[in-house]
């Protein structure tokens, strides 16, 4: 009896009389394609057209493929002018690009970057929602598949991420690893000097007392200690949504202390900070991602 899983089937989208060439993939799904377009998108198919590798059965010639329908059936479309670019898909990212370098069709790294770009902020929720290995993983994919936009978007919510998940032995000395922790420790300096200079600047040390006001230097040492209880969990999770959930209530209600515009404008520096694309450095870019996650 025949494994359903192994019956093949052909593609509705590209069916038989579509092409002269057949593509097998790896779940048996036939696609039925253009031989000479697939050797122009791809060096790989054509070095196999040219050396004759292919299995020939009557006037068509077939190639058996590891990757999956989803993908192939992605890549076909992209490159055949007369089918509409297929809508991409976060989570498919990955074998896309993969494919797409065994194969050395460069145009699908570009359409892969350009969808980036283009869908930035959908994607940045995507990324919020993993866990922090798996954000890594991401950061390194980005560097390995040449998109620098995916590494970008990892990178910048890692740099803001809880430091819990992100001390990992296996990486501690890996380049990629030790840029990501240089980028968290100058956005906490930077937060932390900004705090600070809030906390001195205030000066009045005032409180609205049944509508005047007393000067009371146990204000000043309330909210100073209550700065620092803010400026500590910044050293652990360096982001403006930390600095909300550890805001005591003596940094806020009827205490003048603190300007609103001060506060304001520090709200403003941090969405800003955050919302910047970090950095990769020309060394990262160049390497390979085993050169980028094994410790040197």
């Amino acid at each position: 009896m025949v494994d359903p899983s192994t019956t093949r089937r052909n593609s509705e989208e590209f069916p038989p009389g579509y092409g002269d060439l057949r593509l097998v993939s790896g779940d048996q799904v036939v696609f039925h394609f253009h031989l000479w377009l697939l050797a122009y998108m791809s060096p790989v198919f054509k070095d196999m057209e040219t050396l004759g590798s292919m299995r020939q059965e009557g006037n068509n010639r077939e190639i058996s493929l590891s990757e999956d329908e989803p993908t192939w059936s992605t890549i076909l479309r992209f490159i055949d002018p007369k089918k509409k670019n297929p809508p991409l898909d976060y989570k498919s990212l990955p074998k896309l690009l993969e494919a797409g370098r065994k194969y050395q069709i460069d145009e699908v790294r570009n359409w892969v970057e350009w969808w980036l770009l283009e869908n930035e902020s959908a994607v940045d929720t995507e990324i919020s929602s993993l866990d922090t290995p798996q954000a890594i993983e991401l950061l390194a994919m980005g560097v390995d598949y040449d998109v620098p936009r995916y590494s970008q978007l990892a990178l910048r919510f890692l740099i803001k991420a809880p430091i819990e998940g992100l001390f990992d032995a296996t990486l501690a000395r890996s380049k990629l690893y030790q840029h990501l922790m240089e980028l968290r420790t100058e956005r906490i300096k930077h937060l932390h000097q900004e705090l600070k200079t809030i906390l001195s600047g205030g000066a009045s040390n005032q409180k609205i007392t049944n509508g005047e006001f007393s000067i009371k230097d146990k204000d000043y040492m309330d909210i100073s200690r209550a700065m620092v209880q803010v400026i500590s969990a910044i050293s652990f999770q360096p982001s403006y949504a930390c600095c909300t959930r550890n805001w005591p209530d003596i940094l806020s209600g009827d205490y003048i202390y603190l300007s609103r515009d001060k506060m304001e404008k520090f709200k403003q520096n941090c969405q800003r900070l955050e919302a910047e694309f970090p950095a990769l450095p020309t060394t990262v870019i160049e390497s390979t991602v085993g050169e980028v996650l094994e410790p040197q």
